[in-house]
């Protein structure tokens, strides 16, 4: 991007990019956005509306993780679909509650890196201090053991990571 490309002078709210200059070399701009003073806040907020209805949504069942990471990304059904190499029926199938207690740990892996998130991040849902319960994970041993799946927690030297495997039962 070249400098000219973004200068905009807004005096209130400023900021600081870096371009190619005008003789090659590369270097700060300064400029302004009404933008960035005005819609940001409200950005940052309604994202965070979403994530949280989205949490409680996937809590009470009614919607799969793969849904949850799908929406927080901004991603399509068709887009999911190519980045994590499953087929578009077989992404579907997976957004629904049901089905996605079915879906082989391949596949899981699979939408993992299409998210760049570890599997585990599909099974437990860890809430931050910022959340008003720091230890709360989303885990039923009794539900699992109903499912195709075997889901292991256990305690590490690091008394803030949990260890949790997910192997898919033979």
């Amino acid at each position: 991007m070249k400098e000219e490309d973004l200068i905009s002078d807004y005096k209130v709210q400023k900021y600081i990019l870096y371009a190619e200059k005008n003789d090659g070399s590369y270097g700060t701009v300064e400029g302004g956005s009404y933008i960035i003073e005005n819609d940001l806040d409200d950005f940052w907020h309604k994202k965070n509306h979403l994530e949280k209805s989205l949490r409680e949504r996937l809590l009470k069942n009614e919607i799969t993780p793969i849904y949850y990471f799908m929406v927080l990304e901004e991603m399509t059904v068709s887009e999911l679909a190519s980045r994590a190499g499953i087929a578009k029926c077989r992404v579907k199938q997976h957004l629904k509650p049901g089905k996605f207690a079915k879906a082989r740990v391949g596949d899981l892996q699979k939408y993992a890196g299409a998210f760049n998130v570890p599997v585990a991040n599909f099974f437990q849902m860890v809430l931050t201090s910022n959340d008003q319960n720091s230890k709360y994970h989303f885990y039923h041993q009794e539900e699992a053991a109903k499912d195709r799946y075997s889901i292991a927690q256990t305690a590490t030297a690091n008394a803030v990571i949990i260890l949790t495997k997910v192997e898919e039962k033979a």
